[in-house]
């Protein structure tokens, strides 16, 4: 049996229903009923030595692609697998805490004009068709300075084969 990853996704939507009694307002909400919510998954299969986990601080206010690891500080690297090159079918990208004013990880996805900004608590796991390493989501932090202002973000990357970076 192959190694298998299982990545699921669903939206909720909430509509905002206020009430006034007697001037007094109750904040109330409810389920979106003209679009309700929804779940799906995807099934993929991956190399059983396909797999890189990175946890660090991310030290770059300017676009790092998240490839190779120089998005982060180099000592704060915990590094899980190997750093791999070739063909993703899976990032996950999760933003574990920040410190002083560094709260938000932009990420950008190939040539997507507007970047996905990620709070501290936020994640996002997009599913990739073997997509080339060359071509992963760059990132910056909102604010880095070493000591003061740091953004730790933890980058899963799950491959169908396992080619190292020499």
């Amino acid at each position: 049996m192959p190694n298998t990853i299982k990545i699921n996704s669903g939206f909720g939507a909430i509509v905002d229903t206020d009430s006034i009694v007697a001037g007094e307002t109750y904040d109330e909400s409810a389920a979106n009923k003209s679009i309700k919510a929804s779940t799906t998954s995807l099934t993929r299969t991956y190399h059983d030595q396909g797999v890189s986990k990175t946890t660090g601080i991310v030290d770059v206010v300017a676009y790092e692609r998240i490839s190779e690891n120089t998005c982060f500080e180099a000592s704060s690297v915990i590094q899980i697998g190997d750093i791999l090159q070739g063909t993703a079918i899976m990032i996950a990208i999760k933003v574990l805490n920040g410190t002083g004013s560094a709260n938000t990880l932009n990420v950008l996805i190939q040539a997507q004009l507007n970047p996905l900004s990620l709070s501290v608590g936020e994640s996002i796991v997009i599913p990739w068709n073997n997509e080339l390493y060359s071509l992963l989501p760059a990132v910056q932090s909102n604010a880095y300075s070493q000591g003061i202002d740091e953004l730790t973000v933890e980058i899963t990357i799950v491959s169908q084969e396992h080619v190292v970076i020499p």
